[in-house]
Protein backbone atom coordinates (compact mmCIF):
# COMPACT_ATOMS: atom_id res chain seq x y z
CA UNK A 1 0.00 0.00 0.00
CA UNK A 2 1.40 3.61 -0.71
CA UNK A 3 1.67 4.96 2.59
CA UNK A 4 -0.83 8.29 3.50
CA UNK A 5 1.50 11.38 3.33
CA UNK A 6 1.92 12.65 6.86
CA UNK A 7 2.79 16.05 8.12
CA UNK A 8 5.60 16.55 10.44
CA UNK A 9 4.86 18.35 13.65
CA UNK A 10 7.18 19.99 15.65
CA UNK A 11 5.36 20.09 18.65
CA UNK A 12 4.56 16.81 19.17
CA UNK A 13 7.27 14.29 17.64
CA UNK A 14 5.87 10.93 18.04
CA UNK A 15 2.07 12.18 17.00
CA UNK A 16 1.58 12.57 13.30
CA UNK A 17 -1.75 14.17 11.46
CA UNK A 18 -3.16 12.97 8.31
CA UNK A 19 -2.72 15.13 5.53
CA UNK A 20 -3.89 15.33 1.43
CA UNK A 21 -1.55 17.88 0.75
CA UNK A 22 0.95 17.17 -1.91
CA UNK A 23 3.94 16.17 -1.32
CA UNK A 24 5.94 19.16 -2.43
CA UNK A 25 3.95 20.90 0.43
CA UNK A 26 5.04 18.04 2.93
CA UNK A 27 8.53 18.80 1.81
CA UNK A 28 8.22 22.27 2.62
CA UNK A 29 7.73 21.36 6.51
CA UNK A 30 10.12 21.33 9.33
CA UNK A 31 11.90 18.06 9.31
CA UNK A 32 11.43 15.88 12.08
CA UNK A 33 10.49 12.68 12.92
CA UNK A 34 8.34 10.24 11.66
CA UNK A 35 6.49 7.96 14.08
CA UNK A 36 7.45 4.28 14.29
CA UNK A 37 5.90 2.02 11.29
CA UNK A 38 4.20 -0.84 13.36
CA UNK A 39 5.63 -4.05 12.14
CA UNK A 40 2.45 -5.99 10.75
CA UNK A 41 2.59 -9.64 11.03
CA UNK A 42 1.53 -12.11 7.81
CA UNK A 43 -1.71 -14.03 7.99
CA UNK A 44 -1.68 -18.08 7.79
CA UNK A 45 -2.12 -17.35 3.55
CA UNK A 46 0.49 -15.33 3.76
CA UNK A 47 2.88 -16.84 5.02
CA UNK A 48 3.24 -18.98 1.70
CA UNK A 49 5.10 -15.78 0.58
CA UNK A 50 6.36 -14.78 4.06
CA UNK A 51 10.16 -14.19 2.55
CA UNK A 52 8.76 -11.75 0.11
CA UNK A 53 6.63 -9.94 2.49
CA UNK A 54 9.04 -9.78 4.49
CA UNK A 55 11.33 -7.91 2.31
CA UNK A 56 9.20 -5.19 1.98
CA UNK A 57 8.90 -4.76 5.73
CA UNK A 58 12.52 -4.71 6.07
CA UNK A 59 12.39 -1.92 3.48
CA UNK A 60 9.93 -0.02 5.47
CA UNK A 61 12.43 -0.31 8.70
CA UNK A 62 15.22 0.56 7.04
CA UNK A 63 13.64 3.57 5.69
CA UNK A 64 12.34 4.75 9.33
CA UNK A 65 15.74 3.89 10.33
CA UNK A 66 17.48 6.19 8.18
CA UNK A 67 15.06 8.44 9.43
CA UNK A 68 15.36 8.39 13.32
CA UNK A 69 19.13 7.28 13.41
CA UNK A 70 17.40 4.16 15.88
CA UNK A 71 19.79 1.07 15.83
CA UNK A 72 16.56 -0.46 17.41
CA UNK A 73 14.66 -0.34 14.52
CA UNK A 74 17.30 -2.74 12.78
CA UNK A 75 17.63 -4.94 15.64
CA UNK A 76 13.50 -5.95 15.25
CA UNK A 77 13.65 -5.72 11.79
CA UNK A 78 16.08 -8.65 11.95
CA UNK A 79 14.30 -10.69 14.91
CA UNK A 80 11.47 -10.44 12.45
CA UNK A 81 12.64 -11.58 9.72
CA UNK A 82 13.80 -14.57 11.74
CA UNK A 83 10.36 -15.57 12.97
CA UNK A 84 9.00 -14.80 9.19
CA UNK A 85 11.87 -17.15 8.06
CA UNK A 86 11.14 -20.03 11.14
CA UNK A 87 7.72 -19.80 10.38
CA UNK A 88 7.90 -20.52 6.80
CA UNK A 89 9.95 -22.91 7.06
CA UNK A 90 7.48 -24.88 9.76
CA UNK A 91 4.65 -24.17 7.36
CA UNK A 92 6.77 -26.10 4.49
CA UNK A 93 7.42 -29.10 6.53
CA UNK A 94 3.74 -28.97 7.26
CA UNK A 95 2.66 -29.12 3.93
CA UNK A 96 3.63 -32.33 2.24
CA UNK A 97 3.66 -31.63 -1.56
CA UNK A 98 0.73 -34.17 -2.45
CA UNK A 99 1.22 -33.91 -6.26
CA UNK A 100 4.89 -35.55 -5.97
CA UNK A 101 3.11 -38.42 -4.63
CA UNK A 102 0.62 -39.19 -7.53
CA UNK A 103 0.57 -42.30 -9.00
CA UNK A 104 -0.58 -41.53 -12.93
CA UNK A 105 -2.57 -44.17 -14.39
CA UNK A 106 -2.97 -46.56 -11.46
CA UNK A 107 -6.12 -49.21 -10.81
CA UNK A 108 -8.29 -47.98 -8.48
CA UNK A 109 -10.84 -50.19 -5.88
CA UNK A 110 -14.13 -49.11 -6.80
CA UNK A 111 -15.57 -51.07 -4.20
CA UNK A 112 -13.47 -50.38 -1.67
CA UNK A 113 -14.01 -46.61 -2.50
CA UNK A 114 -17.50 -47.19 -2.23
CA UNK A 115 -17.46 -49.42 1.12
CA UNK A 116 -15.27 -46.93 3.08
CA UNK A 117 -17.68 -43.80 1.75
CA UNK A 118 -21.03 -45.64 2.40
CA UNK A 119 -19.96 -46.17 6.28
CA UNK A 120 -19.55 -42.09 6.39
CA UNK A 121 -21.96 -39.85 7.34
CA UNK A 122 -21.56 -37.41 4.65
CA UNK A 123 -21.84 -39.70 1.76
CA UNK A 124 -24.78 -42.05 3.39
CA UNK A 125 -27.27 -42.19 0.92
CA UNK A 126 -25.91 -41.33 -2.28
CA UNK A 127 -26.98 -42.84 -5.30
CA UNK A 128 -24.78 -45.14 -7.82
CA UNK A 129 -23.95 -42.13 -10.03
CA UNK A 130 -22.84 -40.13 -7.18
CA UNK A 131 -20.35 -43.18 -5.30
CA UNK A 132 -19.25 -43.61 -9.40
CA UNK A 133 -18.13 -39.61 -9.44
CA UNK A 134 -16.51 -39.90 -6.96
CA UNK A 135 -14.44 -42.87 -7.87
CA UNK A 136 -13.41 -41.18 -10.76
CA UNK A 137 -12.32 -38.08 -8.76
CA UNK A 138 -10.30 -40.26 -6.75
CA UNK A 139 -6.28 -40.08 -7.93
CA UNK A 140 -4.05 -42.81 -6.22
CA UNK A 141 -0.62 -41.52 -4.23
CA UNK A 142 2.60 -43.59 -2.65
CA UNK A 143 3.84 -42.29 0.28
CA UNK A 144 7.61 -43.68 1.40
CA UNK A 145 8.46 -45.26 5.39
CA UNK A 146 8.45 -41.51 7.28
CA UNK A 147 6.74 -39.59 4.97
CA UNK A 148 4.31 -37.46 6.27
CA UNK A 149 0.71 -37.32 5.02
CA UNK A 150 -0.71 -34.80 6.86
CA UNK A 151 0.84 -33.13 9.78
CA UNK A 152 -1.19 -31.29 12.65
CA UNK A 153 -1.47 -28.15 12.81
CA UNK A 154 -1.77 -27.37 9.06
CA UNK A 155 -4.55 -25.39 8.20
CA UNK A 156 -4.18 -26.14 4.33
CA UNK A 157 -5.34 -29.48 3.93
CA UNK A 158 -6.60 -30.06 0.33
CA UNK A 159 -7.47 -33.83 0.25
CA UNK A 160 -9.47 -36.39 1.97
CA UNK A 161 -7.86 -39.97 1.84
CA UNK A 162 -8.18 -44.13 1.94
CA UNK A 163 -5.79 -46.29 2.66
CA UNK A 164 -5.72 -48.78 0.08
CA UNK A 165 -2.49 -50.40 0.80
CA UNK A 166 0.46 -50.30 4.02
CA UNK A 167 -0.26 -49.00 7.31
CA UNK A 168 -0.21 -45.59 8.88
CA UNK A 169 0.58 -44.28 12.12
CA UNK A 170 -1.49 -41.45 13.54
CA UNK A 171 0.17 -38.56 16.02
CA UNK A 172 -1.17 -35.85 18.06
CA UNK A 173 1.00 -33.84 19.95
CA UNK A 174 4.23 -36.04 19.10
CA UNK A 175 2.71 -38.73 20.73
CA UNK A 176 1.46 -41.96 19.15
CA UNK A 177 -2.42 -42.30 19.12
CA UNK A 178 -3.23 -45.52 17.00
CA UNK A 179 -2.47 -47.13 13.46
CA UNK A 180 -5.05 -47.25 10.74
CA UNK A 181 -4.65 -49.90 7.71
CA UNK A 182 -6.81 -50.74 4.34
CA UNK A 183 -9.98 -49.27 4.23
CA UNK A 184 -9.52 -46.43 6.43
CA UNK A 185 -10.31 -42.88 5.99
CA UNK A 186 -9.00 -39.41 7.25
CA UNK A 187 -8.46 -36.19 6.18
CA UNK A 188 -12.29 -35.27 6.03
CA UNK A 189 -12.23 -31.77 7.35
CA UNK A 190 -11.46 -30.36 4.01
CA UNK A 191 -15.41 -31.68 3.17
CA UNK A 192 -16.56 -29.21 5.26
CA UNK A 193 -14.25 -26.30 3.19
CA UNK A 194 -11.88 -25.70 6.84
CA UNK A 195 -8.72 -27.63 5.61
CA UNK A 196 -7.31 -28.05 9.38
CA UNK A 197 -5.73 -31.21 10.08
CA UNK A 198 -5.44 -32.25 13.74
CA UNK A 199 -3.09 -35.11 13.51
CA UNK A 200 0.03 -36.37 11.81
CA UNK A 201 -0.15 -39.55 9.37
CA UNK A 202 3.30 -40.84 8.94
CA UNK A 203 3.53 -43.55 7.12
CA UNK A 204 4.90 -46.52 8.45
CA UNK A 205 6.37 -48.63 5.01
CA UNK A 206 5.53 -48.35 1.93
CA UNK A 207 1.75 -47.08 1.79
CA UNK A 208 -0.64 -46.31 -0.85
CA UNK A 209 -3.55 -43.75 -0.40
CA UNK A 210 -6.99 -43.06 -2.97
CA UNK A 211 -7.11 -39.22 -2.44
CA UNK A 212 -9.52 -36.48 -3.90
CA UNK A 213 -9.54 -32.83 -3.49
CA UNK A 214 -12.35 -31.40 -0.94
CA UNK A 215 -13.48 -29.53 -4.26
CA UNK A 216 -14.40 -32.98 -5.89
CA UNK A 217 -16.09 -34.07 -3.35
CA UNK A 218 -18.53 -31.12 -2.58
CA UNK A 219 -19.22 -31.03 -5.88
CA UNK A 220 -20.11 -34.42 -5.95
CA UNK A 221 -22.10 -34.63 -2.71
CA UNK A 222 -23.57 -31.02 -4.47
CA UNK A 223 -24.94 -32.78 -7.88
CA UNK A 224 -26.01 -35.78 -5.98
CA UNK A 225 -28.58 -33.77 -4.25
CA UNK A 226 -29.93 -31.75 -6.94
CA UNK A 227 -30.05 -35.13 -8.86
CA UNK A 228 -32.04 -36.97 -5.72
CA UNK A 229 -34.21 -33.62 -5.49
CA UNK A 230 -34.94 -31.56 -8.45
CA UNK A 231 -38.01 -33.24 -9.47
CA UNK A 232 -39.03 -33.33 -5.75
CA UNK A 233 -38.82 -29.51 -5.48
CA UNK A 234 -40.51 -28.96 -8.54
CA UNK A 235 -43.38 -31.45 -6.89
CA UNK A 236 -43.39 -29.72 -3.32
CA UNK A 237 -42.97 -26.00 -5.38
CA UNK A 238 -46.19 -26.75 -7.31
CA UNK A 239 -47.58 -28.32 -4.59
CA UNK A 240 -47.52 -25.27 -2.03
CA UNK A 241 -48.44 -22.81 -5.25
CA UNK A 242 -51.75 -25.07 -5.22
CA UNK A 243 -52.56 -23.53 -1.58
CA UNK A 244 -54.85 -26.93 -1.17
CA UNK A 245 -52.95 -29.05 1.19
CA UNK A 246 -54.30 -28.32 4.70
CA UNK A 247 -51.16 -29.24 6.66
CA UNK A 248 -48.90 -27.54 4.47
CA UNK A 249 -50.56 -24.28 4.84
CA UNK A 250 -48.58 -20.86 6.27
CA UNK A 251 -45.40 -22.81 6.61
CA UNK A 252 -42.89 -20.53 8.26
CA UNK A 253 -39.32 -20.78 6.47
CA UNK A 254 -37.78 -22.63 8.76
CA UNK A 255 -40.26 -25.06 8.34
CA UNK A 256 -40.00 -24.74 4.66
CA UNK A 257 -36.43 -25.69 4.37
CA UNK A 258 -37.03 -29.08 6.18
CA UNK A 259 -39.91 -29.43 3.61
CA UNK A 260 -37.56 -29.18 0.29
CA UNK A 261 -35.01 -30.83 2.36
CA UNK A 262 -36.57 -33.78 3.55
CA UNK A 263 -39.55 -34.77 1.87
CA UNK A 264 -38.85 -37.70 -0.81
CA UNK A 265 -40.42 -38.35 -3.95
CA UNK A 266 -41.76 -41.87 -3.99
CA UNK A 267 -42.54 -44.44 -6.85
CA UNK A 268 -44.92 -47.06 -6.49
CA UNK A 269 -46.61 -49.59 -9.20
CA UNK A 270 -49.72 -51.56 -9.37
CA UNK A 271 -51.03 -53.71 -6.49
CA UNK A 272 -48.14 -51.77 -4.01
CA UNK A 273 -49.72 -51.04 -0.96
CA UNK A 274 -48.95 -47.52 0.74
CA UNK A 275 -51.22 -48.13 3.69
CA UNK A 276 -53.53 -50.83 5.19
CA UNK A 277 -56.26 -50.28 8.21
CA UNK A 278 -55.46 -50.97 11.39
CA UNK A 279 -51.58 -51.36 10.80
CA UNK A 280 -48.90 -48.80 11.95
CA UNK A 281 -48.25 -45.64 10.06
CA UNK A 282 -45.22 -43.76 10.07
CA UNK A 283 -45.79 -41.65 7.10
CA UNK A 284 -48.13 -38.92 4.92
CA UNK A 285 -48.45 -39.58 1.76
CA UNK A 286 -49.33 -36.66 -0.57
CA UNK A 287 -50.59 -37.57 -4.27
CA UNK A 288 -48.77 -36.50 -7.46
CA UNK A 289 -50.35 -38.56 -9.97
CA UNK A 290 -51.32 -41.97 -10.69
CA UNK A 291 -54.37 -43.43 -9.08
CA UNK A 292 -55.19 -45.12 -5.91
CA UNK A 293 -57.73 -47.00 -4.48
CA UNK A 294 -59.02 -46.35 -1.13
CA UNK A 295 -61.17 -48.72 0.85
CA UNK A 296 -62.62 -48.59 5.00
CA UNK A 297 -63.87 -52.25 6.38
CA UNK A 298 -63.76 -53.47 2.22
CA UNK A 299 -66.15 -50.82 1.00
CA UNK A 300 -64.46 -48.65 -1.80
CA UNK A 301 -63.74 -45.04 -1.47
CA UNK A 302 -63.75 -41.76 -3.43
CA UNK A 303 -60.15 -42.34 -5.35
CA UNK A 304 -57.95 -39.33 -4.35
CA UNK A 305 -57.70 -36.08 -6.21
CA UNK A 306 -54.01 -34.63 -6.87
CA UNK A 307 -52.32 -33.07 -3.92
CA UNK A 308 -54.73 -35.22 -1.78
CA UNK A 309 -52.61 -36.14 1.79
CA UNK A 310 -53.17 -39.51 2.58
CA UNK A 311 -52.43 -41.22 5.93
CA UNK A 312 -52.68 -37.84 8.45
CA UNK A 313 -55.47 -39.60 10.72
CA UNK A 314 -53.91 -42.65 10.43
CA UNK A 315 -50.05 -41.27 11.27
CA UNK A 316 -52.62 -39.39 14.31
CA UNK A 317 -53.69 -42.26 15.88
CA UNK A 318 -50.60 -44.62 15.05
CA UNK A 319 -52.66 -47.14 12.98
CA UNK A 320 -54.10 -46.57 9.68
CA UNK A 321 -58.07 -45.64 8.99
CA UNK A 322 -58.08 -46.70 5.80
CA UNK A 323 -56.10 -49.09 3.26
CA UNK A 324 -54.72 -47.54 0.17
CA UNK A 325 -53.34 -49.24 -3.23
CA UNK A 326 -51.64 -48.35 -6.09
CA UNK A 327 -54.10 -48.94 -8.74
CA UNK A 328 -51.90 -47.63 -11.31
CA UNK A 329 -47.71 -46.50 -11.40
CA UNK A 330 -48.29 -43.11 -8.89
CA UNK A 331 -45.79 -41.16 -7.20
CA UNK A 332 -46.30 -39.50 -4.15
CA UNK A 333 -44.15 -37.25 -1.81
CA UNK A 334 -43.24 -39.11 1.51
CA UNK A 335 -43.38 -37.28 4.96
CA UNK A 336 -42.09 -39.30 7.62
CA UNK A 337 -42.91 -38.85 11.13
CA UNK A 338 -38.97 -37.63 12.00
CA UNK A 339 -39.23 -35.19 9.27
CA UNK A 340 -42.65 -33.88 10.00
CA UNK A 341 -41.57 -33.78 13.98
CA UNK A 342 -38.37 -31.56 12.83
CA UNK A 343 -41.17 -29.09 11.18
CA UNK A 344 -43.92 -28.55 14.16
CA UNK A 345 -42.22 -30.04 16.98
CA UNK A 346 -44.04 -30.73 20.04
CA UNK A 347 -47.02 -29.53 18.12
CA UNK A 348 -47.59 -31.94 15.68
CA UNK A 349 -50.75 -33.82 17.00
CA UNK A 350 -52.18 -30.37 17.32
CA UNK A 351 -51.25 -29.49 13.19
CA UNK A 352 -52.39 -33.34 12.11
CA UNK A 353 -55.76 -32.43 14.08
CA UNK A 354 -56.45 -29.03 12.40
CA UNK A 355 -55.02 -30.84 9.33
CA UNK A 356 -57.88 -33.48 9.54
CA UNK A 357 -60.71 -30.84 10.45
CA UNK A 358 -59.96 -28.88 7.45
CA UNK A 359 -59.75 -31.40 4.86
CA UNK A 360 -63.28 -33.07 6.66
CA UNK A 361 -64.70 -29.24 6.01
CA UNK A 362 -63.25 -29.42 1.89
CA UNK A 363 -65.37 -32.50 1.53
CA UNK A 364 -69.12 -30.58 2.35
CA UNK A 365 -70.51 -29.44 -0.64
CA UNK A 366 -71.63 -26.42 1.17
CA UNK A 367 -68.19 -25.67 1.81
CA UNK A 368 -67.32 -25.89 -1.97
CA UNK A 369 -65.34 -22.81 -3.21
CA UNK A 370 -63.24 -21.61 0.16
CA UNK A 371 -60.46 -20.84 0.50
CA UNK A 372 -57.59 -22.25 3.40
CA UNK A 373 -58.24 -19.39 5.12
CA UNK A 374 -61.88 -18.94 5.09
CA UNK A 375 -61.77 -22.81 5.89
CA UNK A 376 -60.15 -21.96 8.95
CA UNK A 377 -62.22 -19.36 10.19
CA UNK A 378 -65.08 -21.97 9.37
CA UNK A 379 -63.36 -24.62 11.59
CA UNK A 380 -62.51 -21.80 14.35
CA UNK A 381 -66.41 -21.57 15.07
CA UNK A 382 -66.41 -25.59 15.91
CA UNK A 383 -65.50 -27.74 18.84
CA UNK A 384 -64.26 -31.06 18.51
CA UNK A 385 -65.55 -33.11 21.26
CA UNK A 386 -64.39 -36.77 21.87
CA UNK A 387 -66.73 -39.66 22.40
CA UNK A 388 -65.20 -42.48 24.09
CA UNK A 389 -65.98 -46.23 23.16
CA UNK A 390 -69.61 -46.86 24.73
CA UNK A 391 -69.99 -42.88 25.81
CA UNK A 392 -72.46 -40.56 24.86
CA UNK A 393 -73.02 -36.78 24.33
CA UNK A 394 -76.04 -34.55 23.91
CA UNK A 395 -75.73 -30.89 22.68
CA UNK A 396 -77.34 -28.10 21.45
CA UNK A 397 -75.92 -27.82 17.58
CA UNK A 398 -76.55 -25.54 14.39
CA UNK A 399 -73.95 -28.41 12.58
CA UNK A 400 -72.10 -31.47 13.44
CA UNK A 401 -69.61 -33.30 11.57
CA UNK A 402 -67.94 -36.57 12.01
CA UNK A 403 -63.88 -36.48 11.96
CA UNK A 404 -62.63 -39.57 13.12
CA UNK A 405 -63.88 -43.05 13.75
CA UNK A 406 -68.00 -43.64 13.70
CA UNK A 407 -70.92 -42.05 15.65
CA UNK A 408 -74.49 -43.05 15.79
CA UNK A 409 -76.53 -39.85 15.83
CA UNK A 410 -79.63 -38.98 16.36
CA UNK A 411 -81.30 -34.97 15.44
CA UNK A 412 -83.95 -33.63 16.48
CA UNK A 413 -84.14 -31.00 13.74
CA UNK A 414 -86.90 -28.56 13.09
CA UNK A 415 -89.73 -29.44 11.41
CA UNK A 416 -88.67 -32.85 10.83
CA UNK A 417 -90.96 -34.74 12.79
CA UNK A 418 -89.65 -37.57 14.07
CA UNK A 419 -85.74 -37.36 15.41
CA UNK A 420 -83.40 -38.25 12.39
CA UNK A 421 -80.99 -41.25 12.81
CA UNK A 422 -77.95 -41.26 10.91
CA UNK A 423 -74.40 -43.24 11.29
CA UNK A 424 -71.66 -40.82 10.60
CA UNK A 425 -68.30 -41.94 9.51
CA UNK A 426 -65.22 -39.83 9.88
CA UNK A 427 -62.91 -40.65 7.37
CA UNK A 428 -65.55 -39.37 4.70
CA UNK A 429 -66.62 -36.32 6.63
CA UNK A 430 -70.34 -37.07 6.92
CA UNK A 431 -72.17 -34.15 8.42
CA UNK A 432 -75.78 -33.35 9.71
CA UNK A 433 -77.78 -30.47 9.94
CA UNK A 434 -76.25 -28.99 6.74
CA UNK A 435 -79.62 -28.23 5.51
CA UNK A 436 -80.56 -26.48 8.14
CA UNK A 437 -77.87 -23.45 8.40
CA UNK A 438 -79.02 -21.73 5.11
CA UNK A 439 -82.61 -22.42 5.67
CA UNK A 440 -83.38 -21.75 9.43
CA UNK A 441 -80.19 -21.35 10.78
CA UNK A 442 -81.65 -22.61 13.99
CA UNK A 443 -80.44 -24.78 17.20
CA UNK A 444 -81.28 -28.58 17.53
CA UNK A 445 -80.95 -31.41 19.98
CA UNK A 446 -78.04 -33.78 18.92
CA UNK A 447 -77.48 -37.31 20.57
CA UNK A 448 -74.36 -38.90 19.51
CA UNK A 449 -72.94 -42.46 20.73
CA UNK A 450 -69.42 -44.19 19.37
CA UNK A 451 -69.96 -46.74 16.76
CA UNK A 452 -66.17 -47.37 16.67
CA UNK A 453 -65.22 -50.82 17.48
CA UNK A 454 -61.38 -49.86 18.00
CA UNK A 455 -60.59 -48.33 21.34
CA UNK A 456 -60.24 -45.35 20.58
CA UNK A 457 -62.41 -42.61 20.78
CA UNK A 458 -64.66 -40.85 18.12
CA UNK A 459 -64.14 -37.58 17.17
CA UNK A 460 -67.40 -34.98 16.53
CA UNK A 461 -67.30 -31.40 15.55
CA UNK A 462 -70.02 -29.01 16.73
CA UNK A 463 -71.01 -25.84 15.86
CA UNK A 464 -72.98 -24.44 18.78
CA UNK A 465 -73.37 -20.37 17.39
CA UNK A 466 -75.36 -18.96 14.50
CA UNK A 467 -72.33 -17.51 13.29
CA UNK A 468 -71.81 -20.46 10.74
CA UNK A 469 -75.67 -19.91 9.66
CA UNK A 470 -75.10 -16.53 8.62
CA UNK A 471 -71.61 -17.41 6.91
CA UNK A 472 -73.41 -19.82 5.22
CA UNK A 473 -76.30 -17.30 3.81
CA UNK A 474 -73.65 -14.67 2.60
CA UNK A 475 -72.22 -17.25 1.15
CA UNK A 476 -75.26 -18.48 -1.06
CA UNK A 477 -75.64 -14.75 -1.73
CA UNK A 478 -71.94 -14.21 -3.17
CA UNK A 479 -72.84 -18.08 -5.49
CA UNK A 480 -76.12 -16.70 -6.67
CA UNK A 481 -74.67 -13.33 -7.82
CA UNK A 482 -71.68 -14.99 -9.44
CA UNK A 483 -74.26 -16.84 -11.23
CA UNK A 484 -76.00 -13.85 -12.45
CA UNK A 485 -72.97 -12.21 -13.52
CA UNK A 486 -72.17 -15.09 -16.05
CA UNK A 487 -76.17 -14.97 -17.36
CA UNK A 488 -76.28 -12.34 -20.52
CA UNK A 489 -79.30 -11.16 -19.34
CA UNK A 490 -78.22 -9.59 -16.26
CA UNK A 491 -76.86 -6.34 -16.13
CA UNK A 492 -76.03 -5.72 -12.55
CA UNK A 493 -72.60 -5.54 -11.18
CA UNK A 494 -71.27 -8.66 -9.18
CA UNK A 495 -71.08 -8.82 -5.71
CA UNK A 496 -67.51 -10.08 -6.23
CA UNK A 497 -66.31 -6.59 -7.34
CA UNK A 498 -68.27 -4.65 -4.69
CA UNK A 499 -66.19 -1.89 -3.11
CA UNK A 500 -67.70 -2.66 0.17
CA UNK A 501 -65.33 -3.71 3.00
CA UNK A 502 -68.00 -6.43 3.91
CA UNK A 503 -67.04 -8.36 0.10
CA UNK A 504 -63.52 -7.67 0.49
CA UNK A 505 -63.04 -9.34 3.84
CA UNK A 506 -65.51 -12.46 3.03
CA UNK A 507 -63.38 -13.05 -0.44
CA UNK A 508 -60.30 -12.98 2.18
CA UNK A 509 -59.01 -9.45 0.39
CA UNK A 510 -57.24 -8.31 3.18
CA UNK A 511 -55.57 -5.79 1.34
CA UNK A 512 -58.63 -4.53 -0.18
CA UNK A 513 -60.03 -4.78 3.76
CA UNK A 514 -57.04 -2.60 5.04
CA UNK A 515 -57.23 0.38 2.19
CA UNK A 516 -60.82 1.07 3.34
CA UNK A 517 -59.15 1.65 7.38
CA UNK A 518 -58.25 5.50 7.32
CA UNK A 519 -54.97 5.15 9.70
CA UNK A 520 -53.79 2.50 6.13
CA UNK A 521 -54.79 4.51 3.53
CA UNK A 522 -51.12 5.75 3.18
CA UNK A 523 -49.16 2.55 2.85
CA UNK A 524 -47.96 1.37 0.13
CA UNK A 525 -49.08 -1.88 -1.91
CA UNK A 526 -46.19 -3.57 -0.67
CA UNK A 527 -47.17 -2.72 2.81
CA UNK A 528 -50.64 -3.26 2.90
CA UNK A 529 -49.48 -7.11 1.37
CA UNK A 530 -46.96 -7.24 4.68
CA UNK A 531 -49.22 -6.14 6.96
CA UNK A 532 -52.39 -8.37 4.94
CA UNK A 533 -50.10 -11.66 5.88
CA UNK A 534 -50.15 -11.04 9.33
CA UNK A 535 -54.26 -10.78 10.05
CA UNK A 536 -55.13 -13.69 11.89
CA UNK A 537 -59.10 -14.68 12.41
CA UNK A 538 -60.55 -14.63 16.12
CA UNK A 539 -63.99 -15.93 17.13
CA UNK A 540 -65.32 -14.57 19.81
CA UNK A 541 -68.43 -15.91 21.53
CA UNK A 542 -70.87 -13.76 22.80
CA UNK A 543 -70.32 -11.81 26.08
CA UNK A 544 -66.71 -12.31 25.52
CA UNK A 545 -64.48 -9.30 26.60
CA UNK A 546 -61.78 -8.20 23.37
CA UNK A 547 -59.96 -6.24 25.92
CA UNK A 548 -61.10 -3.70 28.89
CA UNK A 549 -60.28 -0.36 29.62
CA UNK A 550 -57.30 0.61 30.98
CA UNK A 551 -55.15 -2.40 29.96
CA UNK A 552 -52.07 -2.06 27.61
CA UNK A 553 -53.15 -2.02 23.43
CA UNK A 554 -51.13 -4.31 21.68
CA UNK A 555 -53.72 -5.43 18.85
CA UNK A 556 -55.85 -3.66 16.05
CA UNK A 557 -59.38 -5.60 15.42
CA UNK A 558 -61.57 -5.18 11.76
CA UNK A 559 -65.07 -6.72 12.69
CA UNK A 560 -65.62 -9.37 10.06
CA UNK A 561 -68.86 -10.89 11.63
CA UNK A 562 -71.16 -9.98 14.50
CA UNK A 563 -71.05 -6.97 16.80
CA UNK A 564 -68.70 -5.08 19.43
CA UNK A 565 -70.28 -2.83 22.10
CA UNK A 566 -67.96 -0.22 23.67
CA UNK A 567 -68.39 1.15 26.70
CA UNK A 568 -66.47 3.52 28.68
CA UNK A 569 -66.22 2.66 32.57
CA UNK A 570 -70.33 1.92 32.74
CA UNK A 571 -71.68 4.29 29.98
CA UNK A 572 -72.59 2.25 26.44
CA UNK A 573 -71.40 5.12 23.89
CA UNK A 574 -71.70 3.54 20.54
CA UNK A 575 -72.32 -0.20 18.84
CA UNK A 576 -69.54 -1.52 15.96
CA UNK A 577 -70.75 -4.03 13.15
CA UNK A 578 -68.86 -5.62 10.46
CA UNK A 579 -66.31 -4.10 8.54
CA UNK A 580 -65.67 -1.53 11.41
CA UNK A 581 -62.58 -1.55 13.20
CA UNK A 582 -61.12 -1.08 16.86
CA UNK A 583 -57.85 -0.49 18.52
CA UNK A 584 -56.13 1.70 16.03
CA UNK A 585 -54.59 3.54 18.57
CA UNK A 586 -52.45 0.58 19.99
CA UNK A 587 -51.05 0.69 16.60
CA UNK A 588 -49.70 4.45 17.20
CA UNK A 589 -49.09 4.87 20.61
CA UNK A 590 -48.11 3.22 23.34
CA UNK A 591 -50.70 3.85 25.73
CA UNK A 592 -54.03 2.11 27.80
CA UNK A 593 -56.72 1.53 26.24
CA UNK A 594 -59.54 4.33 26.33
CA UNK A 595 -62.28 2.11 26.27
Amino acid sequence: RTPTAFVKTPLQKQVSSVSFASQSDDDQEPETGRRATRTRLPTTFARAKAVDYTESCVDSDEEQDEDEGSEDGEDNAGKEVQKYEEAAAEDSDAMPDIMKHEVTGAAKDAELIRSTLGSLYFFSGMDDAGYKALVEAMDVFDFANGENITVQGNTKGTHFFIVAEGTLKIFQNKQEQATIGKGASFGESVVLLSGAQNATVRASGRVRVFGATGHEIRRALRNCYQNEHRDAHKQISDLLKAGTCTLLHKLSPYQTQVLYDKAKLSSSVSGDCLMREGESVNAIHVHIQGRFALSVGGTPLTPPEKFTMLGEMGLLRRQGDMTVVTAEPAQTLTLTRETLTDMFGDKLNEKLLHSCFLARLALQPIFTGLGMEQLDAVADMGNIVEVPPGGELQEKAYFAMCIDGTVEVEAALPGSGAPLKQRLAGVTGDAIGEDMLCDQNTEWSLRASSASSSKNSAMIAIWKTAALGEVMKFKSQLDASSKSENSPMSGRPSFKKMGSIRMAMWQDDKESALKKVVVFRSLTPQQLKQLGESLVVMHVDAGTVVFSQGEDGNDFYIIHSGQLAVKIGDRHVRTLGMGDYVGERALLFSEPRSA
